[in-house]
């Protein structure tokens, strides 16, 4: 299959809309191997300064990822006006260091106490 405009368009739709790479291959009609092939080509093209169809699917891939997280959370923040727990879900996820739950620590063993008889 030979890359288009058409093609470009509908991947990086699928994948703004939040579709992973693999889905969005499906509803287009192409083989992941072949998406990973025109990837390939573009990263090399960007690399030599070539403005290709490669490279416009290559670029464009990292942007219709951002833009489907900016579309989530822009759902989470409305949501979360609502119900604090989106705000708790959003940040336990996005700064696990700081935020995310975390378990209390076992208890300690009691020592067993030890007693000579005799």
């Amino acid at each position: 299959m030979k890359l288009d405009s058409y093609h470009i368009k509908k991947i990086l739709g699928y994948i703004s809309q939040g579709m992973c790479k693999e889905h969005a291959c499906a509803m287009t009609g192409i083989a992941k191997s072949t998406l990973y092939k025109w990837c390939q080509e573009g990263e090399e093209h960007a690399r030599m300064e070539l403005d290709t169809l490669q490279r416009q699917l290559y670029e464009g891939i990292p942007v219709a990822d951002a833009h489907s997280v900016y579309e989530q959370v822009k759902n989470i923040t409305k949501a979360a006006k609502k119900d604090w727990r989106a705000s708790a879900w959003f940040l336990e996820r996005r700064y696990p260091a700081q935020y995310a739950r975390r378990d209390p620590p076992p208890p300690e063993r009691e020592r067993a106490k030890i007693m000579l008889i005799g």
